[in-house]
């Protein structure tokens, strides 16, 4: 029954590749890597002297960064929303598949997709860092992609939660960016909840228990931690998009 399952959620894993492929992630996946390259190009051409380094990684990270949340949001709403919408989902679920397998199928497609994006990003700023003489700094680069593709695992998480909650294609990639930006602003949610009023401290800490902090997912912080706190995340966001697809009409 095992070897069966594995079997099944392979095939799930590699048609909702197969549908990411189609949605066009590559030219995602290499626009961002030409984004990179000039931006670098043009980053050359201003004397920044010794924070050279650092001015080209944070100009890097945030351009990975911001087209990984639209690679989660875009392709994850799609695969979804779009599976459900022209019927691919009913399909597939006829032939005794489980709504959570397929459910989690598409978040593990979609995590392999946003690595296709942070491996050769990160690679493509050791070569920039190289070209421009600052050396090769593989454990640095190395803890930082691994630190961005656990924020993007999050924001994969956000998109299918959103996908089993809003209708339509829109209201999902809206819900799921709204999300995104809360996390992203957590420090701001904790300001807020400081300095509110007692009577709007409970909504401004209940928003802060529900939206997790991308803060941790910042450079200089431990990996084993960060990874934890990722995983962590995803698994309550996934719980409860499970738990709410299993319910909902298709």
């Amino acid at each position: 029954m095992n070897a069966g399952r594995m079997n099944r959620g392979w095939w799930l894993i590699q048609q909702a590749l197969g549908e990411a492929w189609h949605l066009r992630a590559g030219r995602v996946i290499v626009f961002a890597a030409l984004v990179v390259a000039a931006g670098a190009s043009v980053l050359r051409e201003f004397n920044f002297g010794a924070e050279e380094p650092r001015f080209l990684c944070d100009f890097a990270e945030g351009t990975i960064a911001l087209f990984g949340t639209v690679l989660a949001i875009a392709t994850g709403v799609v695969l979804v929303q779009g599976g459900l919408a022209d019927g691919v989902a009913a399909l597939v679920l006829v032939r005794g598949v489980r709504r959570h397998e397929w459910l989690l199928a598409r978040w593990v497609a979609l995590c392999v997709t946003l690595g296709w994006l942070v491996l050769p990003g990160y690679f493509l700023l050791g070569l920039l860092l190289a070209w421009h003489g600052h050396g090769f700094p593989v454990a640095a680069l190395v803890h930082a992609g691994a630190l961005m593709f656990l924020r993007l695992t999050v924001v994969a998480g956000f998109a299918l939660l959103a996908c089993v909650v809003a209708r339509g294609l829109l209201l999902a990639a809206i819900l799921a960016l709204a999300l995104t930006l809360a996390a992203q602003l957590a420090p701001v949610l904790h300001w807020a909840q400081q300095h509110a009023s007692p009577a709007a401290r409970v909504g401004w800490t209940m928003l802060e228990w529900l939206v997790p902090s991308f803060v941790g997912f910042e450079s200089g912080h431990g990996l084993l931690r960060a990874a934890g706190y990722a995983m962590g995340c995803a698994a309550i966001y996934l719980a409860a998009a499970c738990v709410i697809f299993s319910r909902r009409e298709l």
